[in-house]
């Protein structure tokens, strides 16, 4: 019996995929576990595999597609066999495939195959494909994000999470809603007019007698100038002007959007219209944190140590300490995290993931070094898993590699705290009440000043850079010797 193929459903978050090419095409033989087409989500690629050994009986999806996840893809089933979708799914699955779309005719004259009579019978005559409207209960909301989506006609799908989890939260609906309503009340622009003269004493009214016809083929006559009433004139010109104003066509190479540039951009754009940022820098001594990374390597063999791998230590020594702030809102909650659990922002190819360290607090520097460098590598192969990238506490980003002093992260929702690192420069300073050359170090705090008041954040970043600076602190953090 025929099997559809399925885009698969890879981790909680993922909602959709983007079909990026197409390995087989109609009548292509194939085995069970053989890729059938290319798909990119907003974290990572991945291959539809057939689900059993046979032919393609039909293509449901094409290249360029967005499809939601476990939407059929492909027919696959005997050489012949006659197949009506609708009875392969379970019933409601019509729902899942959101996507399906009526046969679509491919580049290639299609195979013909013999039906049960002898006649040549077309594969799309053969294969039925219902269509349906997608599901908002297959889409990660909260009861409550629900409720209230359903009774403003909000659609579930067209929001991006930022409760916990990822999921769809009240405050996403309201944002949702206020900006449809912002959109309705925009005044709809009038049609350009002029401005009504009212004829003065002066100027003799037209006569109503001629007709609009004579006067097109009348003789010219000269030009009379109306005096307008300054009111008049400045009334006209605060009118706006229906036709919009041409510019030059943007001319240059133009490239699609990627899903994951495509989620960072919306995921962004809700974290500073939804989320109250409240910023926090403070620069402190990097003299020691040298030298616990020298002392580290020394230790460790050779090993490679970064300072990153040190400031994720200290970090999540740190927050023990301060267990607020990794805090996150979740609908009329707060949620505590059981353990620190820091996501390490990684730049890939066309964008930027979140790895996670987990259970940060129990791990050697060692074996955060491996980690964080063991995922780094499957961030830019592109293998990470989803259990691998979603979650965190807190996010880390540290751009001190690149040359870079300082910078403002933006919160990665629905986490309540993001910390940015710079790079270690040589400043003048005050030293030991004396002028001095020092290695220094920004640190930056974004957050989420719902969840964490200003005072906390700064009495735990002021804890962390001193901290950072304090030779007792690291060897006893990072068990130097």
């Amino acid at each position: 019996m025929a099997e559809l193929a399925r885009i698969p459903k890879l981790g909680l978050t993922m909602k959709n995929a983007f079909v990026e090419q197409i390995y087989k095409r109609e009548g292509d033989r194939v085995q069970k576990g053989e890729a059938i087409l290319g798909f990119e989500t907003d974290k990572l690629t991945g291959d539809v595999e057939s689900p059993m050994d046979g032919y393609v009986l039909q293509m449901l999806a094409t290249q360029g597609d967005t499809l939601d996840v476990l939407a059929p893809v492909a027919v696959i089933g005997a050489l012949g066999e006659s197949v009506d979708v609708s009875l392969l799914s379970p019933q409601g699955d019509a729902a899942q495939n959101a996507q399906s779309r009526a046969p679509i005719q491919p580049d290639a004259e299609p195979h013909s195959l013999p039906d049960s009579s002898g006649a040549a019978t077309h594969l799309h005559e053969m294969v039925q494909v219902d269509a349906a409207a997608p599901s908002s209960q297959r889409i990660a909301a909260t009861p409550v994000a629900r409720k209230m989506a359903a009774e403003h006609h909000i659609d579930l799908s067209t929001l991006v999470g930022t409760s916990l989890g990822g999921k769809i939260g009240k405050e996403d609906v309201l944002l949702a809603i206020a900006q449809r309503d912002q959109n309705q009340s925009a005044p709809a622009q009038p049609e350009a007019t002029r401005p009504e003269v009212t004829p003065s004493a002066s100027q003799p009214e037209a006569t109503p007698s001629v007709p609009q016809e004579a006067a097109v083929h009348s003789a010219p006559q000269p030009a009379v100038v109306q005096s307008v009433p300054l009111s008049v004139t400045m009334q006209s010109a605060s009118q706006p002007i229906s036709e919009p104003i041409a510019t030059p066509a943007l001319t240059g190479r133009r490239v699609r959007l990627s899903q994951m540039r495509k989620t960072i951009a919306n995921r962004l754009q809700q974290s500073k219209q939804q989320i109250p940022h409240v910023y926090f820098v403070q620069e402190t001594d990097a003299t020691a944190l040298m030298q616990a990374r020298e002392r580290a390597r020394a230790q460790s063999g050779g090993e490679r140590i970064t300072y990153n791998d040190i400031s994720l230590c200290v970090t999540a020594r740190t927050l023990v300490m301060w267990p607020d702030i990794l805090a996150q809102l979740a609908e009329d909650e707060l949620v505590y995290p059981d353990h620190v659990d820091i996501a390490m922002a990684v730049s890939v190819p066309g964008g930027l993931i979140t790895p996670v360290l987990r259970e940060l607090e129990q791990m050697s520097l060692g074996d955060i070094a491996r980690q964080s460098r063991a995922l780094a590598e499957r961030a830019r192969q592109g293998s990470l898993l989803p259990e691998e990238y979603n979650g965190g506490g807190i996010t880390m980003s540290n751009l001190g590699q690149t040359g870079i002093q300082m910078f403002i992260p933006i919160l990665n929702p629905p986490q309540s705290a993001i910390l940015g690192i710079g790079a270690i420069t040589q400043k003048v300073v005050a030293h030991q009440n004396a002028i001095a050359i020092r290695p220094m170090i920004t640190l930056a705090l974004s957050a989420d000043h719902r969840v964490i008041d200003g005072k906390l954040a700064a009495d735990f970043l002021a804890n962390l850079a001193l901290n950072l600076s304090d030779p007792s602190f690291l060897t006893h953090a990072c068990h130097l010797a």
